[in-house]
């Protein structure tokens, strides 16, 4: 059996989109010239679409983009995609038990501060951390309940 050929995208990258690699709301810009966007990126677009009642070239404009030279089209699919994101709660939401809870408040922090860590992937952490330290409160809770002469609540 032959493997598949992998195709190579021929499309030139227009003029401009390489000026926004080190745009804080791109996360990577693909070699066919597709922008990938951060999670933040889609809650500041949807943020703005909602609450500034903004159309999505509106709205992807005031998060930086010019779509002189972006295009309005990737105005509307960014648009698009962070109403539809905010629909499925992706944006929005992240599981604690996909994080480690071990991990130390300052390198958490600092992670976060130096941008390595959303500010989702933040709240996920201190969540995490939370539900840990819930459940260590229940466990001491009936220890203490259980040691002789303490009373029982």
């Amino acid at each position: 059996m032959q493997e598949p050929k992998i195709m190579e995208m021929n499309r030139a990258i227009p003029d401009g989109i390489m000026a926004y690699a080190g745009h804080p709301y791109v996360k990577t810009i693909a070699k066919n010239g597709d922008i990938y966007y951060t999670d933040e990126f889609y809650t500041a677009m949807y943020e703005k679409i909602t609450k500034e009642s903004m159309t999505y070239v509106e709205a992807y404009n005031a998060l930086g983009f010019d779509t002189s030279i972006l295009t309005e089209d990737r105005a509307y699919s960014a648009g698009k995609r962070a109403v539809q994101r905010a629909r499925n709660r992706r944006a929005f939401e992240r599981n604690p038990a996909e994080f480690d809870s071990d991990t130390p408040f300052e390198e958490m922090m600092s992670r976060y501060l130096n941008g390595s860590m959303t500010r989702e992937e933040l709240y996920a952490n201190m969540a995490a951390r939370l539900i840990v330290l819930e459940e260590i409160h229940k466990e001491l809770k009936k220890t203490i309940s259980s040691l002789p002469g303490e009373k029982k609540k």
